[in-house]
């Protein structure tokens, strides 16, 4: 008995005629769309073993993202139960910073720093434009600052694009919206001149680097030949790009 007909037969029962037609869909390009606790994760998990069982792909061909590291973990798991190794699935952070460290790496280039702590980023630019007589902020602005530059970086803006966006969504600012994408842009600029990433940063270097250096997209390319998103629904307009 083949592997592609072992599969069929052993791991397709109990499916939907939908889930099994998710695994089994010759398309290059794919959308499931189902109720959460419907069984997506356990769909992906059987699409990206039947691919590697058809040799249609080789398994470190394939990069899965999710939006934890448990959710990164359990995917491996799964898939090495079956005899699947080698597949690549953790965070859209992870995949980011394992880019950008690389390309850093080839040229010879200082390493950026990741930032978690956006609290404490917002709290150095504060006391930065305080001192500077551009810009007093008080403590209990922070955590609106912090949660206003978040959503901002969430969506691909800068200050430019801020203002215009804010706007056009009516949005309650923390500040003026022409102030908050100062502070926004300079938000940017303080963490580019320590060397430092936070989050949403990471993702948009690594867009860039996609964007802007042909080698580098040529290299992801090749290295990821098939690309899946657990819980795409979830994905934020930076997550997306």
């Amino acid at each position: 008995m083949s592997d592609e007909a072992t599969f069929s037969n052993e791991l397709l029962v109990g499916l939907t005629p939908e889930q099994r037609e998710a695994v089994m869909s010759p398309a290059r390009r794919h959308l499931v769309r189902a109720t959460a606790g419907s069984g997506k994760t356990h769909v992906l998990t059987l699409r990206i073993q039947r691919r590697v069982t058809d040799h249609d792909v080789a398994p470190d061909q394939v990069l899965a993202m999710t939006f934890t590291r448990k959710a990164g973990d359990e995917l491996r798991r799964r898939l090495f139960r079956e005899g699947v190794r080698d597949v690549r699935a953790g965070t859209f952070h992870r995949a980011a910073l394992n880019l950008v460290t690389q390309y850093r790496e080839d040229r010879h280039l200082r390493p950026l720093t990741l930032e978690p702590n956006r609290r404490k980023l917002v709290a150095a630019l504060a006391q930065q434009l305080g001192e500077s007589g551009e810009l007093k902020l008080e403590d209990w602005q922070l955590p609106r600052l912090e949660q206003e530059v978040g959503w901002a970086l969430s969506q691909g803006y800068n200050g430019t694009l801020y203002v215009k966006n804010a706007r056009r969504l009516r949005r309650d600012t923390p500040l003026a919206p022409a102030q908050m994408a100062e502070v926004l842009d300079r938000y940017v600029a303080l963490c580019r001149s320590r060397g430092l990433l936070d989050f949403d940063l990471l993702l948009s270097e690594a867009i860039a680097l996609l964007r802007e250096e042909t080698d580098v997209l040529a290299s992801f390319r090749y290295r990821n030949r098939v690309l899946y998103v657990d819980e795409a629904q979830d994905m934020n307009p930076l997550q997306f790009m």
